[in-house]
């Protein structure tokens, strides 16, 4: 009986195994996180040995043994032995091999003298015993026992195969040994313990099959009086025999049977305690043993029939009302998750790391709270197919998904590892998560192409297309390597062909976040895994990618569509499955992309040129005459997608189809300004140190840039000056005071960018008189609004055009060389230059004033000594 019982704990995940060395110091193989605790006899923590972060780490190791000051850890996974001193000092591996056949190709036996055919699994050892100098190891994968050399690994003998007779196992697990030596095994689903003599050869066995007593055992040690401890991980008893024979369950000092969540392994002390790992609870028990006299022997165990079936079917085989074996959830016990635990917990099989802990699909074993939070959500439109039992919340359990009764000969999934999931669909693609999910799915642009935008395209090939533009195919060569490393490492795979899978990106037991992700996509990381160009780290790489940032932190938090944004990520725009029809999987059914730019760059849109200038913004949703193509695009309306290519941009531009710097994306609608390029007002060359009203010199805004600004000039500038106002000095008086001369004057002042050239006489007389003058040869300016006319004052556009250096032989001449501007100087200009729209005065209203005086009053326009300060007056 139970005296006393303890609870150790240690931050544990999910325990395997405990032993203790020569001074009573316990070890509890901590397998989940890679680490073995060390612990006093009262549970006090000692130290640790964490391998977690060492090239001799152990993943979901099993079992541990020490002998003569070295630990023996079964790192069952990797397929080896590991040794350690108990400091934690990495000792040396014995690496396992796989066992050999003596059967030939057709089947047939062959000759002891013939070389053996190796096979190809390597073992998997589950359980360890140090005897005298060997090292014997419980073998999961081949169903065997193996003898091993203690001094180097070497392997003896093995015993064992699978099957039901005796000596043979299904799933052996711990290893005890009696005061005889003999050897006691836990065969998990024959229910029972083999024993074996000295020489390895089959003795009997103990226990058989029953729904009370022996029907999951794990746990086999014995005490100082050789009475024999067998736990059970599905019933959580712990039974006691005597030399075979069953004396009852461990009961405490009331008489009361001793449950546990899922007693895996038992140890025994000689100072008369035993100690329980109880994995599923995450502790130890600790147990003072106390013994009483029996009054009578209990009946012994009978074998029960179709325990092949009862094995799982638990209530086929009770008599019981079916309602009383209900769990907690209302789950019969074969769809339970104890029921799977009792097996996964890696006596059978290692899926500790997908249950029941960790993220999962949504069960109905998951907590209240969070049930209440799926529950509130609109009811799935999806139904749940019939194939797939679910209760009438659609709750799931393990069965849900899983059944070993499945219909396919050779059942397959995407995890070679884990050879055969006993799924109740086929599992290689995402056939059994569209069971489910399907509404969306059907909309991935897979079945068909013109069907896409709802979900995120499914079945595309991860593998360089045969031809382009090929359908389920990508052109990214990033993209054609296969599933990126970061989605494989955690557990990421891809269907038949390479192709996108529901699993590519989600976990159903070992997601990473509440959404199954096989990564966090904390700031944008799942998306950048395989969109590397279109998620840059920041707004740097950003720009040299030339594509939109992510993860940018907004100075103040937006309300887009009812949600609170603080940070632009892929999702600000992109909804994975739920987006819209026919888009790029745009968010919240918006099918035109131009208004997803509104809802952060607000101050950049307007609904038409009005609106624009109050704003001092490029125009807006204006229609042009004509339609035009910039980098293949064509514009027909100018919108946010005229100019910027949100995931394609040229590199180093803030993610335009073009690139800006010498003006080339500019040009498309404005003809003729490129003229500009290498020019004395390409400020690149003439005043390269000088900066705009951002705060941009002309080498980082490029040549437009240095003047206009797209999105940031204030309220009705003219020309979306980004030109950084100087003090005012004198100013000719005779002017009409345009703020589009102010643009020139700016610079052609003293102090000032073009202090060389500076203009103190520009005006023309204007208010007496009536000037009239074709737009496109020498366009006046109406004194109201500013803007270019027939009728108006003269400006300084009137005579000069600041963006070509020459005066243009025909005012549609288009074939024009654009210098490199790096190549040029400042240089001196002329009558003949000089930005002048004209080399002289033909055919310009000059000479319908002025006639023959024309030309000298036009060439000395701004000369204080040769025309205004001699008394020339320009109203004759």
């Amino acid at each position: 009986m139970a005296k006393e019982r303890i609870e150790i704990q240690s931050n544990f995940n999910q325990p395997s195994d405990i032993v203790s060395d020569a001074q009573g110091l316990l070890y509890v193989l901590d397998g989940l996180n890679s680490r073995i605790v060390v612990l006093s006899t009262e549970g006090q923590l000692i130290r640790e040995i964490n391998t977690a972060k060492t090239k001799h780490r152990f993943d979901r190791a099993m079992a541990l043994a020490i002998d003569n000051n070295v630990l023996y850890v079964a790192d069952t996974l990797q397929h080896k032995i590991s040794c350690f001193s108990l400091q934690g000092k990495w000792l040396g591996d014995f690496n396992l091999t796989a066992p050999v056949s003596l059967e030939a190709e057709d089947g047939s036996k062959v000759q002891e003298t013939k070389e053996p055919k190796s096979l190809s699994a390597l073992p998997e050892p589950v359980s360890l015993l140090v005897r005298e100098n060997e090292l014997i190891y419980a073998d999961r994968r081949w169903h065997r026992i193996c003898y091993l050399e203690l001094s180097g690994g070497k392997e003896k003998h093995c015993v064992g195969e699978r099957g039901e007779m005796e000596g043979q196992f299904q799933f052996p697990f711990q290893i005890a040994q009696d005061r005889d030596g003999y050897l006691n095994v836990v065969d998990v689903l024959n229910a029972r313990v083999q024993v074996f003599d000295r020489g390895g050869r089959y003795y009997s066995q103990t226990g058989r099959f029953s729904l009370d007593k022996m029907y999951r055992p794990n746990g086999n040690v014995f005490d100082a009086l050789d009475y024999q401890y067998i736990s059970d991980s599905y019933l959580g008893t712990i039974s006691l025999y005597y030399q075979g024979r069953f004396l009852g369950l461990l009961q405490d000092m009331t008489g009361q049977v001793i449950k546990l969540t899922t007693p895996s392994r038992l140890f025994y002390d000689p100072s008369g305690y035993l100690y329980v790992v109880d994995s599923q609870a995450n502790l130890i028990q600790k147990i003072q043993l106390g013994y009483q006299v029996l009054v009578s022997l209990p009946e012994q165990q009978k074998e029960i029939s179709r325990k092949n079936c009862v094995v799982c079917h638990f209530s086929w085989g009770n008599n019981d009302d079916v309602t009383k074996m209900l769990d907690s959830e209302n789950v019969l016990p074969v769809a339970s998750v104890n029921m799977c635990y009792s097996c996964h917990h890696g006596a059978v099989f290692d899926s500790r790391q997908a249950i029941p802990f960790g993220h999962q699909h949504p069960t109905v074993y998951d907590t209240q709270e969070k049930k209440q939070t799926y529950y509130k959500e609109p009811l799935r439109k999806d139904k749940i197919p019939e194939l797939y039992p679910h209760s009438d919340k659609n709750d799931l359990s393990c069965t849900s998904c899983h059944t070993p009764h499945n219909d396919n000969e050779q059942p397959q999934s995407l995890y070679e590892e884990n050879h055969n999931a006993w799924l109740r669909g086929t599992d290689y693609g995402s056939e059994q998560c569209e069971a489910c999910h399907e509404k969306n799915t059907k909309k991935s642009g897979r079945e068909d192409a013109g069907q896409f935008g709802l979900n995120h395209p499914l079945g595309v090939k991860m593998q360089k297309p045969e031809k382009k533009a090929q359908h389920l195919s990508t052109d990214d060569p990033h993209l054609q390597k296969g599933l990126p490393k970061i989605l494989l490492a955690g557990g990421g795979v891809l269907a038949k062909d390479d192709a996108i899978a529901c699993q590519s990106c989600h976990q159903v037991h070992e997601g990473k976040t509440k959404n199954l992700l096989t990564q966090t996509d904390e700031n944008g990381a799942l998306c950048a895994s395989c969109h590397k160009r279109q998620a840059p780290k920041d707004e740097k790489a950003a720009r040299k990618a030339g594509v939109h940032p992510v993860n940018v932190e907004l100075e103040e938090a937006l309300e887009i569509r009812g949600v609170k944004v603080k940070t632009v990520q892929c999702s600000s725009c992109h909804s994975v499955h739920k987006g819209t029809l026919g888009t790029a999987l745009y968010t919240d059914k918006i099918k035109d992309a131009e208004k997803l730019c509104l809802d952060c760059h607000e101050r950049q849109h307007a609904k038409d040129e009005k609106d624009a200038a109050k704003k001092g913004i490029h125009p807006m949703n204006l229609e042009l005459d004509e339609v035009i193509k910039i980098a293949g695009v064509e514009v027909k309306k100018i919108g946010c997608l005229s100019c910027h290519a949100v995931h394609s941009g040229k590199p180093n531009t803030p993610a335009l189809l073009q690139d800006h710097r010498d003006g080339q994306l500019c040009e498309n609608c404005h003809a003729g300004k490129q003229r500009l390029i290498g020019t004395d007002h390409d400020l690149r060359v003439s005043a390269d140190e000088t900066q705009n009203q951002q705060e941009e010199t002309a080498l980082q805004s490029g040549a437009c840039g240095a003047c206009h600004t797209l999105h940031r000039g204030e309220a009705k500038s003219p020309f979306l000056s980004s030109v950084i106002n100087t003090k005012v000095q004198a100013r000719d008086k005779t002017a009409p005071g345009f703020r589009i001369d102010e643009m020139c004057m700016n610079c052609h002042q003293k102090d000032s960018i073009g202090k060389e050239k500076p203009i103190a006489f520009y005006g023309h007389p204007y208010q007496d008189m009536v000037l009239r003058s074709d737009e496109k040869v020498m366009p006046l300016v109406e004194t109201n609004h500013e803007k270019i006319s027939e009728l108006g004052a003269i400006a300084c556009i009137t005579c000069h055009d600041p963006h070509s250096w020459k005066p243009l032989i025909d005012s549609k001449e288009k074939d024009y060389p654009v210098l490199d501007y790096k190549k040029q100087e400042n240089i001196e200009g002329d009558i003949s230059n000089s930005f002048l729209r004209h080399k002289g005065v033909e055919k310009t209203f000059c000479v319908d004033c002025h006639g023959i005086e024309a030309l000298s009053k036009y060439k000395y326009y701004h000369h204080e000594d040769k025309v205004r300060g001699i008394g020339v007056d320009y109203l004759k």
